[in-house]
């Protein structure tokens, strides 16, 4: 979606949610995917 179609509240919402779960690959260890992130990564590397 791009920035001219995202309404004000989605932006809104966005924003938010990344303030408090963070984004990918960065999440918050509160986010409900944080372990399996954490676990890609290390696999990863």
């Amino acid at each position: 979606m791009t920035a001219k179609t995202e309404s004000r509240l989605a932006r809104a919402y966005r924003k938010v949610y990344e303030t408090l779960c963070g984004r990918h690959p960065r999440l918050r260890p509160w986010h409900f995917q944080y372990l399996d992130a954490l676990v890609s990564q290390r696999l990863i590397e």
